[in-house]
């Protein structure tokens, strides 16, 4: 009784949201189960309503900031800052709540994802050569004009917002009760997977489910986090998936990945783009190369045997494990994607 009164006080938190009712399917993937010889599921957040899992989190932090705001008479202006599909999420949000938003992206951020953000009604401010430098002008207006800042992924409203895909999942997956030994998410500045992980720890999973992060090559600034131990500042972002273009994880990321012995694992721009590939045609869902990082880990042979080695291991450390690994993939989805962006990624990366 009390876990069911847990999992209903936290329906009813989440329910406050531009988009209180918005769930996504969790899909057996029958080609990849036979690659992996386990049970695969796609989480598929790229059916979200702004195509990504960005809105989950920061709908939940644009919804309760504006409950407060209204209560106070204040008027309400969003500003964000984003490589693209935060600044989406922001600015669907904000259009959901009837608000003004401003999104501030970098020069790296595709003509395509500057369109759509404005499309979508928010004002678009083009600032700086990467996410950082974008974020540190968007807290210069904060100060001078007063708007409300909405962090793309270091706040803990956006990772609570966050956590609701594990528990989709934990009321999803059949047979009823089944825990994930495995769930794999990639990284940016680690909102998806701070999210992940407190969503593992409210349904009892933490010592029964291994998380996996993917990055590519050239945005790893979690991987090298780890390996340091502390947190690392990468010089710049040389990957194509500029939608993982954070130079350094949140503090509150790596502290919690480490708690969690979450593997860490990097694919390369070229990997990520078959995986993109290798998903539209197993399951006729597009998806950018961002995303494609975490796929890479289950469609590569070479990255899967890594990634099922070190899972293994870590399952015998917790003294739990079955012969068929229930593994879950986060497909987070993106807006920085089309036929045509798609081919020309392979192209680049051939």
């Amino acid at each position: 009784m009390a876990a069911v009164n847990k999992f209903a006080q936290f329906a009813n938190k989440l329910s406050v949201h531009p988009f209180p009712r918005a769930r996504t399917p969790l899909v057996y993937s029958n080609p990849l189960s036979k690659i992996c010889s386990a049970d695969v599921w796609l989480k598929m957040d790229a059916l979200r309503p702004c195509g990504s899992f960005k809105d989950r989190g920061i709908g939940y932090l644009m919804q309760s900031k504006a409950n407060e705001l209204q209560k106070q008479g204040r008027d309400i202006h969003f500003i964000s800052s984003s490589g693209g599909n935060a600044g989406f999420a922001a600015a669907i949000c904000g259009r959901q709540l009837n608000s003004k938003v401003t999104v501030v992206v970098p020069t790296i951020t595709k003509p395509l994802m500057r369109e759509k953000i404005a499309a979508a009604g928010a004002e678009v401010i083009v600032h700086g050569e990467n996410w950082n430098a974008a974020d540190e002008y968007t807290q210069s207006l904060v100060q001078s004009k007063g708007y409300i800042y909405v962090h793309p992924f270091d706040d803990p409203l956006i990772w609570f917002g966050h956590s609701g895909l594990v528990h989709e999942v934990r009321e999803q997956l059949t047979p009823e009760g089944t825990i994930p030994d495995l769930i794999v998410c990639v990284v940016g500045g680690g909102g998806l997977l701070n999210g992940i992980l407190t969503g593992v720890e409210d349904c009892g999973w933490k010592d029964h489910t291994v998380v996996a992060s993917a990055e590519t090559i050239g945005c790893d600034s979690l991987t090298q986090a780890l390996k340091a131990k502390s947190l690392v500042r990468l010089p710049g972002i040389t990957s194509i998936a500029t939608s993982l273009g954070a130079r350094q994880v949140a503090a509150g990321v790596l502290e919690k990945a480490l708690d969690h012995d979450v593997v860490p694992l990097t694919v390369t721009d070229k990997q990520a783009v078959r995986a993109c590939t290798a998903l539209l045609d197993d399951e006729r869902v597009l998806v950018e190369p961002a995303c494609g990082a975490g796929l890479a880990l289950l469609y590569e042979n070479e990255k899967r045997e890594e990634l099922f080695s070190a899972v293994l291991e870590r399952k015998k450390n917790m003294g739990s494990g079955r012969d068929r690994l229930c593994v879950v993939v986060e497909v987070c989805g993106g807006q920085i994607i089309s036929a045509e962006l798609l081919k020309e990624f392979e192209r680049v990366t051939a």
